[in-house]
């Protein structure tokens, strides 16, 4: 999207989904492995062990995703030339983008901590954190991307 402010909106969504994905897959295989049943007819809670440590990565990997799309967001403002008049626009954008970004904070904190979530959300305390801090993250990274991307001389300029 060129740097614009819409990449907020973009990687709140995409952090939010890997992270109701990776607690619930948690849940899951934490239920499966408890289940009397399972073990009664022979099951190998070896594998689901794995498959939890495996999971695991997700703790790391969503604050790694949400930090890159932040990181290639702020390089692709930087190389693109926008008219200062612009910037109007980009605050309210901006806002907007916060509004979004508080909503969706909200629901992820209503779904951790909903009955039978919160021991899989424990498993995975960076991202329970970083999805709490969510908003404080994103108001930094907003202020960031507008100062790059209209704080910068414009091309036109550089020979004056």
């Amino acid at each position: 999207m060129k740097g614009s402010m819409l990449d907020i909106v973009g990687s709140v969504t995409l952090v939010f989904f890997f992270a109701v994905m990776a607690i619930t897959c948690w849940m899951v295989l934490d239920s499966i492995e408890t289940d009397p049943a399972y073990t009664a007819i022979g099951g190998n809670t070896t594998y689901l062990q794995q498959g939890k440590a495996a999971q695991e990565v997700w703790d790391w990997g969503i604050v790694f995703i949400l930090f890159g799309s932040m990181f290639f967001a702020l390089v692709s403002a930087y190389s693109v030339d926008t008219n200062p008049a612009l910037f109007v626009f980009a605050i309210i954008v901006f806002m907007i983008a916060l509004v979004i970004t508080l909503i969706v904070a909200n629901s992820f904190n209503a779904f951790y901590t909903s009955t039978g979530m919160t021991t899989a959300a424990n498993a995975f305390p960076l991202l329970t954190y970083t999805m709490d801090h969510l908003v404080e993250l994103l108001m930094v990274f907003g202020f960031v991307l507008i100062i790059v991307t209209y704080g910068k001389m414009r091309s036109s300029l550089r020979g004056i």
